[in-house]
C-alpha cells in the first residue's frame, strides 16, 4: 500500500510490493517525468519512518537531483514484529 509524501516534481506510482509472509508492504515510489536511470533507495531503520524529517529531506534532494525514489516502510513498530522470536525477527 502506497504511503504519501509531499508532492515534488516526481510522479507517484503504484506497485505490488510483498514481503515476509507475502504481506503487502507500505512504500513510496516516485518516478521522474522522463526516464533517469537513477534510483534512490530509502530504507528507514527501527523507530524511524519515511515521514521523518531526515528521510523527507533526503527524498527531496534526490528528487531535485533527478533521481527516481523508492522508500520502503519498515515493520519494526508493529506488534507482530515486537512479539516475534528473535530468530524470526532477524529474518
Amino acid at each position: 500500500m502506497a504511503h504519501t509524501l509531499s508532492p515534488m516534481s516526481a510522479q507517484q506510482h503504484s506497485l505490488d510490493v510483498r514481503g515476509y509472509r507475502d504481506d503487502a508492504l507500505e512504500y513510496v515510489y516516485q518516478q521522474q517525468e522522463t526516464p533517469t536511470g537513477k534510483l534512490g533507495l530509502l530504507l528507514p531503520g527501527m523507530g524511524y519512518g519515511l515521514e521523518q524529517p531526515g528521510l523527507k529531506y533526503a527524498t527531496s534532494v534526490l528528487d531535485e537531483l533527478g533521481f527516481d525514489t523508492f522508500g520502503l516502510e519498515t515493520r519494526y513498530h508493529t506488534p507482530a514484529f515486537a512479539d516475534a522470536p528473535a530468530d524470526e525477527a532477524a529474518r
